[in-house]
């Protein structure tokens, strides 16, 4: 459960108010739309009292901070798992001994969501989790947050892709500069708006 009351941050977010039990919830909204920092108040990066959560936020940003070791280590420093068989399941294993620092960007993002999986978290955020990847990474990663969502785990993430938000989500929630303006089960998220600006942009003619 995720409850939000009054939140409001200077020229990004303005007084957002929302209850939500969904399991998977996609954030959408124009570029600059406050989906991003929407996240990070969840997540605690940006300290708020106006939200509660149920559990424990894990967050994947955009760019994922690794350890200075290779693929495998930063693998092997969660804990009690076999780091080249973890990074098998995303077809990274013969990325093993490669420094972190050198993977390309998608493949920093697949090794970061692993490192997170590992750790079974009950809430997970991921900032536009598959915008480095190519539509192969796309297919797996979204294959393994169904597994997670499978397991009776909760996950809310940020993406561009409509496609994307009615595949994962069950629950969509619209930003527009800065305002929640529509949350919606997937199935109606996508009708007519009352605000001619949100229509265009849920019509896909304003990125």
């Amino acid at each position: 459960m995720i409850k939000i009351e009054d939140l409001s941050l200077p020229d990004r977010l303005v007084d957002i108010n929302l209850v939500s039990t969904a399991k998977a919830i996609a954030i959408i909204g124009p570029n600059g739309s406050g989906k991003s920092s929407l996240l990070h108040c969840i997540q605690g990066t940006i300290a708020t009292s106006a939200i509660t959560l149920s559990d424990r936020p894990y967050l994947l940003p955009q760019q994922p901070t690794l350890l200075s070791r290779s693929a495998a280590e930063n693998l092997a420093y969660i804990g009690d798992i076999d780091p080249v068989a973890t990074l098998a399941t995303a077809g990274l294993e013969a990325k093993a001994d490669t420094p972190a620092k050198q993977l390309s960007g998608g493949q920093a993002q697949l090794l970061a969501l692993l490192m997170l999986l590992s750790q079974s978290p009950r809430l997970l955020l991921l900032d536009e989790p598959t915008s480095a990847l190519d539509i192969k990474r796309t297919k797996l990663v979204e294959t393994m947050l169904r597994r997670h969502l499978s397991a009776g785990n909760q996950i809310i993430f940020t993406t561009h892709a409509f496609n994307q938000a009615t595949r994962l989500a069950d629950e969509i929630w619209v930003m527009m500069e800065g305002r929640l303006v529509r949350q919606s089960r997937t199935e109606t998220a996508f009708e007519p708006h009352n605000d001619p600006m949100v229509s265009e942009y849920l019509q896909g003619l304003i990125q």
